[in-house]
């Protein structure tokens, strides 16, 4: 009989514990990456006699005890932050965040950029961990990807048509830059030359105060193509504080009227302008973004883009062996080590840029859990009242006497 009383205050206490899975889950169901646990609950050891008539045995219990909690690794929900910093992981793998020397894994990918360009978990400020250009683990940094460098221009392409019934044309919009990536508008003063030189045309090169800086000419065949060695024209520019640099103005390949420009009878008014030019301005980050892949990347101020590190991914064989660490984070066990890989590769799954993984309590679950470890807790203390009372008729016997 006294017995009873330990194999139901076992039954309190783990009860107890089971209630206190229950709570954890559910105060965390908010939690980004967050993932459940559940209880699992052992019979104690039995003792056991046997009775010598008839060879039968008895088995009598010693209560229950919590033997293990069991994580839940099934995928939480995939939200949609507008952060593009936010990494969700869609199917397996763990994000690696490396503390020091140590490293620990986490499914909340709420990532942001340190003082030092570093990408650190923002409920941490642990690195991120990723993939290199030579395929090592490193953490990521972009201090060498803040700023895109400038290109200066090095060729102008022109198109369309110097009318030969015009007898000049300005191309006033040429936009080049110097090789601080500073831009400067020049303009271009064409002027019908073919009295002097058949299909001749002389321009100037001016800059914005109208000061020349070189002069040209072009020439084009009797069928409006361009000639061989007058389609081309390269001039050195050097403005203040920059260095000199050549810039060749190519109006289109010889002899090819469906290449560059012409010079045709269509009128009073040329169209000839400015097709493209090469150099590209310094530019700014404007946004860090993932793909699927992990890959970082990065959009410059002046339309130029790069790709960074990638994303490595843990995943490991006994999944279950992981600790949890509390901020979402999970430490290994020595002999538990991890499968590192990159999204979409192996066994890894895919990577949700600007998202981020919800906690995958289901609150239904753990309600209807609630109830069961209620009624046992319950159930528990009935038995200790029952003993109780048993116990308090035996002592009672002497009083009938």
């Amino acid at each position: 009989m006294f017995s009873s009383f330990y194999s139901s205050f076992s039954g309190l206490v783990n009860f107890s514990k089971g209630l206190n899975v229950l709570s954890n889950n559910i105060s965390n169901m908010n939690t980004q990456g967050f993932k459940a646990s559940s209880a699992n609950f052992h019979d104690l050891v039995y003792k056991n006699s046997q009775s010598l008539e008839n060879q039968s045995s008895v088995q009598l219990g010693n209560g229950v005890s919590l033997g293990s909690t069991r994580l839940d690794f099934t995928q939480g929900e995939i939200q949609s932050t507008g952060n593009d910093l936010n990494a969700a992981i869609d199917g397996n793998g763990l994000f690696i965040l490396q503390d020091g020397k140590e490293q620990l894994y986490t499914r909340a990918g709420n990532f942001k950029f340190d003082d030092n360009d570093f990408l650190v978990d923002g409920n941490t400020g642990f690195k991120v961990l990723g993939f290199g250009s030579g395929g090592n683990l490193n953490p990521i940094n972009i201090s060498h990807l803040k700023l895109n460098t400038p290109t200066p221009t090095s060729e102008v392409t022109f198109e369309n048509n110097l009318s030969t019934g015009s007898t000049s044309h300005t191309v006033s919009d040429l936009t080049v830059f110097d090789s601080l990536g500073s831009s400067h508008e020049l303009s271009l003063e064409f002027t019908n030359n073919t009295g002097t030189v058949p299909g001749s045309w002389l321009f100037d090169v001016d800059d914005s105060a109208s000061a020349t800086l070189s002069s040209g000419e072009i020439r084009f065949n009797p069928d409006g193509t361009l000639q061989t060695g007058f389609n081309t024209h390269v001039f050195s520019f050097a403005p203040t504080g920059a260095l000199a640099t050549n810039i060749t103005f190519n109006f289109g390949e010889p002899n090819n009227s469906a290449s560059g420009v012409t010079s045709l009878s269509l009128g009073s008014t040329s169209s000839l302008a400015v097709d493209a030019q090469n150099g590209i301005a310094a530019g700014s980050i404007l946004s860090t973004t993932f793909d699927e892949n992990g890959v970082l990347n990065i959009a410059y101020s002046n339309s130029e883009s790069l790709t960074a590190q990638s994303l490595a991914l843990a995943w490991f064989s006994n999944i279950q062996d992981l600790v949890q660490a509390g901020s979402a984070l999970f430490k290994s066990l020595p002999n538990n080590q991890p499968i590192i890989a990159k999204a979409n590769e192996g066994l890894s799954g895919s990577i949700k840029g600007g998202s981020i993984e919800l906690s995958n309590v289901d609150l239904t679950e753990e309600f209807t859990d609630l109830i069961v470890v209620q009624r046992g807790f319950q159930g528990s203390s009935q038995i200790i009242s029952a003993s109780n009372e048993l116990v308090q008729e035996l002592l009672d016997l002497n009083k009938g006497r």
